[in-house]
Formats: C-alpha cells, sequence, structure tokens
C-alpha cells in the first residue's frame, strides 16, 4: 500500500480510489472509504399525448377537429393511416380542421427530441344520399298530334334514360333509350334516368293519335265526259255533307266556283272543273269535258190537212232549217 493509501486511512480522512495491495499480503485498513462518483443521466421529461375535441363518433355531413397538446408542446398528426413519427406527409397542428369523409386522426406532441406516444382518433361522418336528379324530358311536349308522332327523350351528358310504352313500371321493365321511337296509336310513356347511380322519379308522358279520316272524294258526274246532242243536263254526286263546288267555264274552282246546288243544263261545249269540302279538308281538283252540238232543226210539223186551201209548204233552205207552216187568212 502506497503511503498516500496510509495516510488517508491512519487519519480516518474519506478517500477515492482503489488500495494497492501485494498480491501475498492481506493489509488490514481502518477507515471509512468513499464509493467512486458515477454520472446518471437526467430523468426522462414525460409529453402527454394531444387530446381531440370534439370526440370521435358518428357525424351528419362533416366534423371540425381541434388537437390539444400541453403548454409549449408541437402536435404533428396524419389523415391518411400514415404513422405522424414518420411519415413526410405528417402535418404540424396549427388550427382545426374540417373533415366530410370518415377519418382516422394519428397524432402525437413533442417538446425538443421528448415525443409522446402516437393516438388515434376514429371519425364517422354520413353524407346525406344525394338529392335525385331531374327526371327525363319527352320532344315534342305530350298531346294530340295526328297519325304518328317520332317521341325523343333528354336527360344530361351520361344518364341512363329507361323507359316503356305500355304502362309498366320501367324500374323493372324498363328499356334503355338510344334513339327516338314512334308512336302510332294512343301510348303512355312511362321514364326515368340514373345518374351517378342515384335514380329520378318517374315520370308520364302522354300521347295522343288521332288518325285522320281520309280526304274527301271529288265529285262523280251523271255523265261522262264526252260529246253529246243539244244539252246535257248533270248531275254530281259526293259523299253525304260534302260540299261541292264547281266551275263550267274552266276557271279555278277554288277560287271562282259556285256551290252545287242541282242538276247542271249545259247548252254548249263546257269543261267542268269541280272538287268537294268536307270540313278542312278538300278532296282533289278534276276536270270532265262536254262537247255539245247541236242537232240539225227539222220540220215543225203541224196538224194541217194537206188540202187546205191555206196551207204553204216553205221548202228547205240553204241552212239546216226547213219549217212547215199553217198561214191563216
Amino acid at each position: 500500500m502506497s503511503d498516500d493509501n496510509l495516510f488517508a486511512a491512519s487519519s480516518g480522512v474519506p478517500f477515492s480510489g482503489y488500495y494497492e495491495e501485494d498480491i501475498n499480503e492481506t493489509t488490514a485498513v481502518t477507515g471509512v472509504a468513499q464509493e467512486p462518483e458515477t454520472s446518471s443521466p437526467p430523468p426522462p421529461v414525460v409529453i402527454d399525448p394531444p387530446t381531440v375535441s370534439p370526440l370521435p363518433k358518428d357525424y351528419q355531413n362533416s366534423v371540425t377537429i381541434s388537437l390539444i397538446a400541453q403548454s409549449g408542446a408541437t402536435i404533428k398528426y396524419t389523415t391518411n393511416g400514415d404513422d405522424p413519427v414518420t411519415s413526410p406527409s405528417a402535418i404540424t397542428y396549427e388550427a382545426a380542421f374540417t373533415r366530410t369523409v370518415n377519418t382516422t386522426v394519428k397524432a402525437y406532441a413533442f417538446i425538443g427530441t421528448d415525443k409522446s406516444i402516437v393516438v388515434e382518433f376514429a371519425f364517422t361522418v354520413i353524407q346525406p344520399p344525394p338529392p335525385p336528379p331531374n327526371p327525363p324530358t319527352a320532344s315534342p311536349i305530350p298531346g294530340r298530334y295526328q297519325t304518328s308522332v317520332a317521341v325523343e327523350l333528354k336527360g344530361t351528358s351520361g344518364d341512363v334514360i329507361k323507359y316503356t310504352t305500355n304502362f309498366a313500371d320501367p324500374t323493372i321493365a324498363g328499356l334503355t333509350y338510344s334513339t327516338p321511337f314512334t308512336l302510332t296509336a294512343n301510348t303512355t310513356v312511362r321514364a326515368y334516368l340514373i345518374r351517378n347511380g342515384v335514380a329520378s322519379a318517374v315520370v308520364n308522358f302522354e300521347y295522343t293519335i288521332t288518325v285522320a279520316p281520309p280526304p274527301p272524294s271529288p265529285p262523280v258526274p251523271s255523265l261522262p265526259p264526252g260529246s253529246y246532242e243539244g244539252q246535257v243536263i248533270l248531275e254530281l254526286t259526293a259523299q253525304l255533307n260534302d260540299v261541292i263546288k264547281l266551275t263550267i267555264n274552266g276557271g279555278n274552282p277554288v277560287v271562282l266556283g259556285f256551290i252545287y246546288a242541282g242538276p247542271i243544263v249545259l247548252t254548249s261545249n263546257s269543261v267542268v272543273i269541280t272538287y268537294a269540302i268536307r270540313g278542312n279538308e278538300v278532296s282533289e281538283l278534276v276536270t270532265y269535258n262536254y262537247i255539245i252540238t247541236q242537232a240539225p232543226i227539222g220540220l215543225l210539223a203541224f196538224d194541217i190537212p194537206e188540202d187546205h186551201p191555206r196551207a204553204l209548204i216553205i221548202p228547205p233552205v240553204d241552212r239546216e232549217l226547213s219549217v212547215t207552216s199553217r198561214l191563216d187568212v
């Protein structure tokens, strides 16, 4: 043992260090030895994890989330499921934020290098179903049409339109609309559309198809056109309640025609143009040509005895006229 050690031991003064001993002897030393000094790390700083407001639960439409940390602490968080400690997408919290979809917030607080544990807050955001789209429209508008009508159904781009023409429910038995379709009889078109998976209401379009009666037939003459001697008594016939208009001089009966009321006597060449009228409908114009030739005027016979003394026989003259007449004295 060194002298220094002996001094410290004999004087009763505490010392630090180690005794030197000979391996072959035992040295008894009286006094108190001081333990060697060691440096301990400071106790860890406990950082409280963030809290949240409002409480995680179901919310309608949206929720505004606030994160709260202890004084002096900074919060980092994610809303995409990543670990906020390691994720490059972690956001430093500054103010409340709003979410409109289901969201799990992962967050921790830190001061310097001291961190809290990561906590999770699950929020369920319930969105009301979107309002239904407007139903399809029809062109032309429902109403009364003559003979037939071509119907076009309209929505917006991307809409799927379903329809029926037999009054069946189009949500069950509907045809997928692609091009206009033609109706030739009274029909109720029932239709709805689907937009982004959401269905509209079913609408009805009423179409009344009236079949127009055939136009009236043109008048028919009692005598066929042709050549006749002397005169022609002409009758015109049309369907019941039809009005007949005509001219006999080749004029346009639509403008110059008179209304037929009974038989017509034709005594000279005539061009009969006529047509029939029924309400707002008219027949086609027809033309009938009549050539009237005058028969030669023969002897006018009177019941005069040939032996009558005053009987005068007038011989025929060059014109086609011969007359037998009686001259009274």
